[in-house]
């Protein structure tokens, strides 16, 4: 079944919601006549074609919601929107080719959706444009209320065909809620900029390629709670400080050879000074002095210990304490030959 072609006379529609029922074809022309429609929903059917560029001329919409379809996009097509337009959802649409020069011009966007696509090429969309970007992140949009869209920063591009490095804007996202980039081919290093995000409560940079170290500035994140770099390339040691300690999960590092940490039980062989505690406050050389003394101590001791120990035990084994062949008495027990 199409959508029928009739729809565009309902002159006082403000949500049109189709989803799920299986409609085939194209998106109808006469939709752009709905001058109130603001939020249209046509997720999960059989859609095919390009996604219409005058969907973005309907100067009311706000919601457009295409995902599970099988549409394309132009690429290449400047696009200038005329409308305020706030949430869009393509995820799953089989969307192939790099991301549009023309997604960066909708300075309204606060919510997008593009994961498990097959979107290819390296990340070079100007996110500044955007006021607020907010990007659906599979494990965080349970629960999350479609009415208060505008407190969420939630940015995905997970199960693509991204290569390349991660952009150091990527970091002036103060906003970011969430951010998932798993599931590319990216390369390169984490750059020390997304520890400037601030309000980061979740983040996957998983299954990729991604090598060196995890950045230092990553102690800043003090509103992490879940933490995902498995499968990379990783090495060195995991960063202290604030949240990190608490992102503990081995899971969280898992196939990446190279690292050690408290956070996965791994000894490293050489702590860097100041390393885990970049972004907190610095020990003066007195404090380190002083530190390195009790050090000192407590390991004198504990070598003390071991060797006195050892040396009471060898001097009781030559007097004969351990020679079974003479009886002895332990504490008024007598011991006797049976028979």
């Amino acid at each position: 079944m199409e959508i029928p072609a009739g729809i565009g006379e309902l002159s006082n529609l403000s949500t049109l919601s189709l989803n799920m029922n299986r409609l085939v074809g194209g998106i109808p022309s006469t939709i752009q006549k709905l001058s109130k429609l603001k939020t249209l929903q046509l997720d999960n059917n059989l859609l095919s074609g390009v996604i219409p560029p005058w969907l973005f001329d309907i100067k009311s919409l706000e919601n457009l919601g295409l995902g599970g379809n099988n549409l394309t996009w132009y690429n290449t097509v400047k696009i200038a929107p005329n409308c305020m337009l706030s949430s869009l959802s393509l995820k799953s649409c089989r969307l192939a080719g790099s991301i549009p020069d023309w997604l960066a011009t909708q300075k309204s966007l606060i919510f997008l959706d593009l994961s498990e696509n097959e979107i290819e090429g390296t990340i070079q969309v100007n996110w500044k444009t955007f006021e607020e970007l907010i990007v659906n992140w599979k494990k965080s949009v349970q629960g999350l209320s479609s009415l208060n869209l505008d407190i969420y920063c939630l940015m995905d591009l997970s199960m693509n065909q991204l290569s390349g490095e991660i952009p150091d804007s990527i970091g002036e996202l103060k906003g970011l809620k969430s951010l998932s980039f798993s599931y590319n081919q990216l390369t390169g290093m984490i750059p020390k900029s997304l520890g400037d995000l601030e309000s980061t409560e979740m983040l996957d940079l998983s299954h990729n390629k991604l090598s060196g170290e995890i950045p230092p500035s990553f102690a800043k994140l003090q509103q992490l709670t879940v933490l995902d770099l498995s499968n990379n390339k990783l090495k060195g040691p995991i960063p202290r400080g604030r949240q990190m300690d608490t992102m503990d999960n081995p899971s969280y590092y898992a196939n990446n050879s190279g690292l050690c940490g408290m956070q996965i039980k791994v000894p490293c062989s050489i702590s860097p000074p100041e390393y885990e505690h970049e972004h907190l406050p610095k020990k003066n050389s007195q404090q380190r002095k002083s530190e390195e003394e009790k050090w000192f101590v407590l390991e004198g001791a504990g070598i003390g210990f071991s060797i006195g120990f050892v040396s009471t035990i060898v001097t009781i084994y030559v007097a004969g304490y351990f020679d079974h062949s003479t009886p002895r008495r332990h504490h008024g027990y007598r011991c006797r030959r049976q028979g």
